[in-house]
């Protein structure tokens, strides 16, 4: 006997090896029995074969019928990562379940990859012919392995007939694919039994049935598996399922839900409840949540879902507070259902989103929910709701008056007096009511009456009365402060909240007011500037340090870089802050802010979120509107750099959510007429995140407000002016604008950029410069020469002539390098070309547009010279550069076609396996699926037909045989080296050279 401990580790070696196959093989003994559940013939499934047979190691399972006759005996074998499978290894774990076994089909089931001679088994017993043909093929195929030959020659005729009826089927999914092929089959059928299963469960039911398989396997009178067991098991019910887990099931949840509610209100849920379960599979049901602010509506969806996750896959939690909110979720809710992620990249414009997630909802395989939360616009929120799927769909909506079509309309409404008083005794750190003194029972119901039972109105009073330290005995001190603000505020908007309502807001406010009096009222002090200036944004996602860094720095006092502005936590009591405001229920904690980066460093993405109810009170009590702008200059500026820099760095999802602030900011500074330099800026900067988003009216409007305002500043910013002048030629010239050219209005756009840059040429020469080159590029756009307008024509001339006596600046010459590059491409030097970009971009020199074009020029220069390894290097830095941002799209289709063109090609008409790899990642990347939106038919089918090699490449035969069955040449037309290399590919697909 050998010993040690190099004996005892094979030992355990190979306890795990076999434990593997184990799982391995029950794991595909389920999904077997998965693929008969709707069969009328297969009544059970023998685990392990027919207990007591010759040979039983043969059969791994096999599926009978009533009368007892195997329709399939399958073996299952599997091998560790990166094993291989012979032609002879296969023919021979198939021999001993033809010799021994009478069934009308069999199977060999194997994850190990299979070689030439594997496959080519595989496709000789697949194939149609004779017992005497197939001994035939077999014969030559096993001409190296003289022992399988014998064995092959001793089958007689109906072993060899048995031997037709079989079939090698090789399936290099590992462990961790198998099991989530499983979970979504398993998901599916409960879904369809209308059980629902979320992922979790899911998973836990799957190792629950393979543990079944398991014990089956291993007594023998309990080996017959029946498929009325396996189906009860399957439909198990939800709740028996988490007990047995101790685990509650809920699906995937995309968004921010609110807390759910601790006090529960039946007497609203069941209604709700009610509504939602007539949906059909092909039509969502609709449910609308109505009533004013802070009478629960939010709480109310959120405590629907805490009752009924359990019934989805995945769950989509939107904010409706405004268009811009809508449309960012919305692309949450696309990149997840297209990647299984949340954070894909998507700027697709608002249709082309809608459409997406439209379309992917309504061939969803499971049941979705979609909640759109406090929607503004009922009208503009209904196109976004989708008209097919198995899905449920809930608004909540302060407007009740509005046509919600086919949806259940329910009145949220305040609470009960139970309800309320429950709600008062769990903020105020009282037992139960039921477990209440006579007295204070009646004291809570008193103080909830006065305050209406209204869920926000409660909270507050709570919020009040515990951070004074009042007790109920007090409850009559506060009701008659309560009354006294409520009569002073009774001007104050909005009029249609109950007054008792305004007047709970009024004293938490007062009380914070105190606090900032006080000797250590520094964080109160700052609390009343943060929620101040939080009435002037969204309601949603406020980000703390914005909010306390717009109340503490004035960007002007000091030499600050661009970018948000944070506070030292340890110098200013930014978390004491948020908590003065949260002891008085005036804001609760929201979702971070979405992708920190190097200059957005941890701890600045906490947010808030106000009711909106607050904001209205604070906006018509604050003293703002006193003709200073300071306040508002310098909260614009703050919002600004936010905005601007996760714009800038590619951070779309959270300059989504800061674009919002902006907007809504904005929107309230033009309301009341107060302008500056830096509120300009934000609105000029809006103007651009507008383009981004494909609206380019808006976009254009925004200019000419900057422009207005800074015209009618005490000291105007004319670079500014120009600058916003020179965009909207830009808008006038690009972006596919087909409106009539205005020529006289560009004209004096592009002549007062040449007026003011001859004026400050000598003192800022820089930017002279660069103002001139981009008037220049302008008045050669091809809308503009077709003008043939004699005074664009002077100011050309003029640009040059400017431009030829103060000489290029660094900025201009890097641009001109790309255009040297680009042309070098043209003439076929791609090596000048990769080495003007690597300059470019070893220097510094370029940002933004500029910089990803070098990149892109790069790319392209190494794979034209056949540099595969740094092309896809190369590649990777592009992807780097652009983020999760897919603006650029120029660049991208740019990209697909010049690159991808020079993959294909070597792909076509070599050996070289390196260009795989590049036209891979290339047709893999989101940002070139998501320019489908933007571009041309010509470059969709480009992108088509180039995945299309790269499939064939791969050895993906389906895939080409799909493409090659619905692909039209015709789409082409227009570029036929692209259409050439379609002919090229079909002679060698005809030819079935298989291209690796």
């Amino acid at each position: 006997m050998v010993t040690g401990g190099l004996a005892m580790s094979r030992d355990i070696d190979g306890g795990r090896i076999a434990a593997r196959g184990l799982r391995y093989q029950y794991l595909r003994t389920v999904e077997a029995m998965l693929d008969v559940l709707d069969s009328d013939i297969i009544t059970a499934v023998r685990i392990e074969g027919p207990h007591g047979a010759h040979q039983v190691n043969a059969v791994d399972f096999d599926m009978v019928n009533s009368d007892g006759r195997v329709q399939l005996a399958a073996q299952v074998k599997s091998v560790g990562p990166g094993g291989t499978v012979s032609a002879a290894a296969a023919f021979g774990q198939l021999l001993p379940l033809v010799v021994d076994h009478d069934a009308v089909h069999y199977q060999l089931l194997t994850n190990a990859n299979p070689d030439p001679g594997a496959q080519k088994l595989a496709a000789l017993l697949a194939s149609p012919g004779t017992p005497d043909q197939l001994r035939a093929g077999l014969t030559a195929l096993l001409a190296n392995a003289p022992a399988r030959r014998e064995q092959l020659a001793a089958l007689d005729d109906q072993q060899l007939q048995r031997l037709s009826r079989a079939r090698v089927l090789f399936d290099l999914r590992d462990i961790g694919e198998l099991r989530e092929t499983l979970r979504e089959r398993i998901r599916t059928y409960r879904n369809r039994q209308r059980e629902g299963l979320g992922a979790q469960s899911a998973g836990m039911l799957t190792r629950a049935l393979t543990a079944e398989v398991f014990d089956r396997a291993v007594e023998a009178d309990q080996s017959v598996f029946t498929m009325i067991r396996f189906r009860e098991l399957l439909l198990v019910d939800g709740t028996v399922l988490a007990l047995a887990t101790g685990a509650r099931d809920w699906g995937v949840v995309v968004g921010a839900i609110p807390p759910i509610p601790d006090v529960a209100r039946l007497d609203r849920l069941e209604p709700l409840v009610a509504a939602l379960q007539q949906a059909s599979r092909r039509q969502p049901a609709r449910a609308v949540l109505t009533g004013p602010s802070g009478i629960g509506k939010s709480s109310l969806a959120a405590a629907y879902l805490a009752d009924r996750a359990d019934t989805y896959d995945v769950i989509f939690w939107i904010d409706g507070e405004t268009p811009f909110t809508l449309l960012a979720a919305f692309r949450q809710i696309a990149a997840y259902l297209r990647t299984g992620s949340p954070d894909g990249p998507s700027s697709a414009v608002q249709d082309a989103v809608r459409a997406e997630v439209h379309t992917a909802l309504s061939r969803f395989p499971g049941r979705w929910a979609l909640i759109i939360d406090n929607v503004s616009d009922p009208r503009f929120a209904q196109s976004w709701i989708p008209a097919t799927g198995d899905g449920h769909v809930i608004l909540t909506a302060v407007d009740a008056t509005a046509r919600y079509r086919s949806a259940t309309v329910l009145d949220v409404g305040a609470m009960t007096a139970e309800q309320a008083t429950t709600l008062l005794a769990r903020r105020l750190g009282l037992p139960p009511a039921d477990r209440l003194t006579v007295e204070d029972r009646a004291t809570l119901l008193r103080l909830a009456e006065a305050l209406g039972n209204y869920p926000l109105a409660l909270e507050l009073a709570a919020g009040y009365l515990d951070s004074l330290g009042l007790s109920l005995a007090d409850t009559d001190v506060y009701l008659e402060r309560l009354k006294i603000r409520s009569l002073a505020d009774e001007q104050s908007i909005p009029a249609d909240y109950p007054r008792t309502l305004i007047g709970a807001v009024s004293l938490c406010l007062d009380r914070l007011r105190s606090r900032a009096d006080s000797n250590n009222g520094e964080a109160a002090l700052l609390a009343i500037g943060m929620i101040s200036f939080a009435a002037y944004l969204a309601s949603r996602q406020l980000p703390v340090h914005l909010l306390a860094a717009a109340v503490m720095i004035d960007p002007d006092s000091t030499d600050r870089a661009m970018g948000p502005l944070l506070l030292d936590p340890s110098e200013f009591p930014v978390n004491e802050a948020t908590r003065e405001l949260r002891r008085y229920s005036l804001v609760a904690y929201d979702a971070d802010l979405p992708q920190e980066s190097d200059l957005m460093k941890i701890g600045s993405g906490r947010t808030i979120t106000v009711n909106s109810v607050i904001q209205d009170v604070l906006r018509a009590s604050l003293p703002f509107h006193d003709g200073s702008a300071d306040a508002f200059d310098q909260l614009a500026n703050h919002v600004e750099r936010w905005h601007t820099a996760a714009a800038e760095l590619n951070l779309l999802h959270r300059a989504a959510v800061l674009f919002s602030h902006a907007d809504t900011l904005a929107h309230h500074l033009l309301r009341v007429g107060i302008g500056s330099e830096r509120i300009a800026l934000l609105v000029g900067n809006l103007a651009a995140a507008y383009r981004t988003r494909g609206d380019t009216a808006t976009a254009e409007d925004l200019l000419r407000i900057e422009i207005d305002i800074l015209r009618h500043a005490s000291r105007p910013n004319e670079l500014l002016i120009v600058q916003a002048e020179l965009t909207l030629v830009q808008f006038a010239v690009y972006d596919n604008n087909t409106a009539p050219i205005d020529t006289s209005r560009l004209t004096a756009y592009l002549e007062h950029a040449l007026t003011f840059a001859s004026r400050i040429a000598e003192e800022s020469r820089d930017a002279a410069v660069r103002l001139l080159y981009q008037a220049t590029k302008l008045l050669e756009t091809p809308r503009l020469l077709a003008t043939h307008h004699v005074g664009l024509h002077q100011i050309k001339n003029a640009c040059d002539d400017l431009l030829a006596q103060l000489g290029p600046s660094e900025y201009t010459r890097a641009l001109d390098a790309v255009l040297t590059s680009n042309d070098a491409m043209s003439s076929g030097h791609p090596d000048r070309a990769e080495q003007i970009c690597r300059d470019l971009l070893n220097q510094n020199m370029l940002t933004g547009h500029g910089e990803l074009s070098a990149r892109r020029l790069l790319i392209e220069a190494l794979a034209a010279q056949r540099d595969w390894d740094e092309a896809t290097i190369e590649f990777a830095q592009l992807r780097a550069a652009f983020g999760p941002s897919a603006m650029h799209h120029d660049i991208v289709s740019d990209l697909v076609h010049n690159a991808g063109m020079h993959c294909a090609l070597s792909i076509l008409t070599g050996t070289d396996e390196a260009p795989v790899t590049l036209l891979t990642e290339l047709t893999a990347w989101p940002t070139v699926h998501t320019a489908m939106d933007y571009v041309t038919p010509e470059y969709q089918a480009r992108l088509r037909l180039l995945t299309a090699i790269k499939d064939l490449a791969c050895g993906d035969d389906e895939a080409v045989e799909t493409f090659l069955r619905s692909y039209t040449p015709a789409a082409l037309s227009d570029t036929p080296e692209l259409h050439g290399w379609l002919m090229i590919w079909q002679q060698l697909r005809i030819a079935s050279v298989r291209l690796n």
